[in-house]
């Protein structure tokens, strides 16, 4: 018993410490982190070139000015998103990596305690207090008020009459209310179609 007691702490202990540190891969994971976006075009065909043009009269020149500009920033964008891709997914892997391993002693933690048998028998006793006393008082003076009265016959029927002077219940036609669930649009005598 001792031996698995200790079995179960040591899986707890296991499940606890690779689930937190599932928890803080994803929370890695999920946290903003700068992303390189490229900038719209026109910065290179308006602002960029009319600066090459100021120092530059050459034709060719201006054109692999502004390649070499625009090359220049894919570079960096693709090297920015190139690190950010690998951090992030480095953070996927291991969170799923350890969510997954964490399940193994969980599993061993739930498997000890639904096989688990107690077997201690517990003493039941029944102890009369003062709230059952006066619970029996209260019982033995309603039976008493119930046989102190003469009964009064009462005829149920199965079907509901209306008790209105004058009237032959035979001739009254049964109605019934229209039930409606709540948050429903359907009556529950509407068929769904």
């Amino acid at each position: 018993m001792a031996d698995r007691s200790v079995l179960l702490y040591i899986s707890f202990a296991l499940f606890t410490g690779l689930f937190i540190t599932s928890l803080v891969f994803t929370i890695k994971l999920i946290f903003p982190i700068e992303v390189a976006y490229l900038t719209e075009p026109g910065k290179y065909y308006k602002d960029f070139r009319i600066q090459y043009e100021l120092t530059e009269t050459d034709r060719s020149k201006v054109d692999n000015a502004l390649k070499a500009s625009y090359i220049g920033e894919l570079e960096k964008a693709v090297e920015v998103n190139d690190k950010v891709f690998k951090r992030k997914s480095s953070f996927y892997y291991n969170a799923l990596i350890f969510a997954l391993t964490s399940t193994i002693p969980f599993l061993l933690c739930l498997g000890y305690h639904i096989f688990q048998k107690d077997d201690k028998a517990q003493k039941i006793e029944i102890v009369k207090s003062k709230i059952n006393c006066k619970l029996d008082k209260n019982k033995t003076m309603a039976n008493q008020n119930t046989q102190a009265k003469p009964a009064t016959s009462t005829s149920s029927t199965t079907t509901r009459t209306t008790q209105l002077p004058g009237m032959n219940n035979v001739q009254v036609i049964v109605s019934a209310p229209q039930l409606v669930k709540e948050n429903s649009q359907y009556s529950s005598t509407d068929k769904k179609k």
